[in-house]
C-alpha cells in the first residue's frame, strides 16, 4: 500500500511538471523556444514600456502553471525568473507569460509569447573590472 501511494504521488508530481500535450511541452522545451523572443515589459521607474529579449544562455527558472491542449494548438501559462547581463549591468525580471503553440506534424512550434505580468524587478550596476598593475 505504501509503495502504491508513493507511485501515485510520483506520477502526480510528474503530471504537474509538464503539460498534458502529446508530445509534452516541458520547461526545457519552453526555455529553448523562448530564446531570442521579445516581449514588452514595464521597467522599475520607466513610464513607457520597454522590451525584453530572452537570452540563450541566461539563468532562467520556469514553472508550468497551467496548460490547455487541443489537437493542433496549445496554450501554456508559465511563471518565469530570468536575468540578462550587458557589460557591467545585470537585469533581473520575473512574472507570468502565456505561450501559444501550434502543432505541426508531430512537433509543437511556439507562435506567440504574451506578457501577463512579466516585469523588470531589479537592475544591478557593478563596477568595471580593474586592470592589474604591471610591475617591472
Amino acid at each position: 500500500m505504501k509503495q502504491l501511494v508513493l507511485c501515485v504521488g510520483y506520477l502526480f508530481l510528474m503530471w504537474n511538471l509538464s503539460c498534458q500535450c502529446s508530445p509534452p511541452i516541458n520547461a526545457q522545451k519552453i526555455e529553448h523556444d523562448i530564446a531570442g523572443r521579445t516581449v514588452e515589459v514595464t521597467g522599475l521607474k520607466a513610464e513607457k514600456p520597454n522590451t525584453w529579449t530572452f537570452g540563450k544562455v541566461s539563468e532562467t527558472t520556469i514553472i508550468l502553471e497551467g496548460s490547455n491542449c487541443r489537437l493542433s494548438e496549445a496554450t501554456i501559462v508559465i511563471d518565469i525568473e530570468t536575468s540578462a547581463s550587458a557589460g557591467i549591468t545585470i537585469t533581473m525580471a520575473s512574472g507570468r507569460l502565456q505561450l501559444s503553440y501550434e502543432r505541426v506534424e508531430n512537433e509543437w512550434i511556439l507562435r506567440e509569447v504574451e506578457n501577463v505580468s512579466f516585469k523588470i524587478d531589479e537592475v544591478i550596476i557593478g563596477s568595471p573590472p580593474q586592470a592589474e598593475e604591471k610591475r617591472f
